[in-house]
């Protein structure tokens, strides 16, 4: 009886925690990367191209989309935090661009620690409210 009761409890609790994590999903809203007014992915569908050149000059934002086939229709007044990681290729190590929080930075700033193979790793502030499925920019 013991062992029917714990069993019991074990299954309830994952259907619990898997309910849980399901509503967390679907609650949050899209967001997309942005260099100045456009989309930095091609896209956002999954495996659409998601890159910048090394000589790109503008300010990197990440904004709430409203509608993800419409790459026009984004909150460009909403700003989404993030902090920034970049992914060394040439020494397959991360490291931090920065202990700062952004809702802009300049893309040059970010890229003059870059080489042609390297990622920008974007990290969203609040990830419980915001999915950002196109977090890791390739540098040309």
């Amino acid at each position: 009886m013991k062992k029917s009761i714990i069993l019991c409890s074990l299954v309830l609790c994952f259907i619990v925690v898997g309910l849980a994590q399901k509503k967390s999903a679907i609650n949050r809203s899209c967001s997309v990367v942005c260099l100045d007014d456009s989309w930095i992915p091609e896209s956002y569908n999954a495996g659409a191209k998601n890159a910048i050149v090394l000589n790109a000059k503008g300010k990197i934002s990440v904004h709430e989309t409203n509608d993800v086939s419409d790459k026009s229709d984004y909150n460009r007044a909403d700003f989404i935090e993030f902090k920034i990681a970049i992914f060394k290729k040439k020494f397959d190590s991360m490291v931090s661009f920065s202990d700062n929080t952004y809702t802009t930075v300049d893309a040059q700033k970010v890229l003059q620690q870059c080489e042609t193979g390297d990622q920008i790793v974007i990290i969203l502030k609040d990830a419980d409210k915001f999915s950002l499925p196109h977090h890791r920019i390739d540098v040309l």
